[in-house]
């Protein structure tokens, strides 16, 4: 995909997947290294005058590609949108956290430039990385758009006026702490109903349903399905609250990020 930004050729490109089998590790490994080999073969045949790395999983492939050539070696940007192999602690990958390291340690100050979202985050990519240019701040935050009220979660679900709703809206997922919600509602005043909207991964929905009937909170906690992003706005409107639910002890980037749905509500 191409879009004209200030007079500059913006090309996007998205890394090659082949099927994934979740079971197989070794299949997951080919998948990873048959993704990296497209990729880089692509941006190396790709004429561009500097390259953008979106997230530490895109750094290998573009700084091929930036350094593929000794005599037309071009600027390679490093866009980090959290703290780089943070995550790794907590997954079956935490085996390749200390050789991605070294690679980040031997790639990052090579950059022109490194951009990330939070202050915290980029102190510790000067410490850890020590990039040879400065760290620039660019918060993920949204531009201000005024939506006006609405009832269409009422409308959805039938509820009434004097009904209070608590809105999380995003993926419904293991790691997003949903559970804790479904058990905290029979605490809640009666007119206060919980709505959960997102796309379901894995068997998230079917668990929380079972939560949910195990709790007793099936007049308290409603599952509805994702809108179009576009239309989100006029769906959050029709809430009172808005819940951002993270387990700060699952990672720094938990403990450091500025989460979208902070400016969609």
């Amino acid at each position: 995909q191409e879009e004209m930004i200030d007079g500059i050729r913006l090309r996007h490109m998205f890394p090659f997947t082949i099927p994934f089998l979740p079971h197989l590790k070794l299949w997951s490994i080919i998948n990873v290294l048959h993704s990296h080999l497209s990729s880089t073969i692509h941006l190396i045949r790709m004429k561009a005058d500097f390259y953008h790395a979106h997230d530490w999983m895109t750094l290998p492939d573009c700084y091929i590609a930036s350094r593929w050539s000794r005599w037309h070696r071009k600027p390679l940007i490093f866009d980090a949108h959290e703290l780089p192999l943070a995550e790794l602690s907590e997954s079956r990958w935490l085996w390749l956290r200390k050789p991605f390291a070294r690679l980040l340690a031997a790639i990052v100050p090579r950059c022109a430039g490194v951009i990330t979202v939070s202050p915290p985050i980029a102190g510790e990519i000067r410490r850890l990385y020590a990039p040879s240019s400065p760290v620039t701040l660019v918060r993920n935050s949204h531009r201000y758009t005024h939506v006006p009220p609405s009832n269409r979660i009422r409308e959805f679900l039938g509820l009434g006026p004097e009904v209070r709703i608590a809105l999380y809206q995003g993926n419904l997922q293991p790691d997003r702490g949903l559970d804790r919600v479904v058990q905290a509602a029979s605490f809640l005043d009666p007119a206060v109903v919980i709505v959960l909207m997102g796309k379901t991964y894995g068997d998230t929905r079917s668990q929380l349903e079972a939560l949910i009937e195990q709790e007793h909170v099936a007049d308290r906690v409603k599952i509805i399905p994702p809108v179009a992003y576009t239309d989100l706005l006029h769906w959050t409107t029709s809430a009172d609250i808005g819940l951002i639910l993270y387990t700060p002890e699952q990672s720094l980037n938990v403990q450091w990020c500025l989460p979208n749905k902070l400016f969609e509500y």
